[in-house]
């Protein structure tokens, strides 16, 4: 995955459109926000999906991806991705800033998606921190 051409994932969407899975081909650098992993639930919520599935979150929905996010970071991070939490890879490219609180720091993206992202990350991209 050294190039553009080569930066493409086939997912399937999260929640079915009229009761269809719907398949779609994301162009990693262009359609993806960040990724994560669906959380691990007590059996007793009944977990809609199994824990650690890799979401793609883009503008149009969010996706999954049935591997683990272990198995994409080296790849990813080749991409301009990064890890802003564990179990977080974010694209950077799409990142507008960086929030700071007292709360702690948070990603925001153009469409106003924010992911939490670890103080000693933050460091590294001073310029989006605002």
């Amino acid at each position: 995955m050294k190039n553009s051409s080569e930066a493409y994932v086939y997912v399937v969407n999260a929640v079915p459109v009229n009761g269809k899975v719907e398949y779609l081909c994301l162009d990693i650098l262009n359609d993806v926000l960040w990724v994560d992993v669906t959380p691990k639930l007590p059996k007793k919520m009944n977990p809609e999906f199994p824990p650690y599935i890799p979401r793609f979150h883009t503008d149009q929905g969010t996706y999954l991806l049935l591997h683990d996010l272990e198995h994409l970071t080296d790849a990813f991070m080749e991409l301009g991705f990064d890890l802003a939490m564990p179990g977080c890879l974010v694209n950077m490219s799409k990142v507008t800033r960086i929030k700071s609180s007292i709360y702690g720091n948070m990603i925001v993206f153009a469409n106003g998606a924010e992911v939490p992202i670890s103080r000693n990350k933050s460091n590294s991209y001073p310029h989006l921190i605002e």
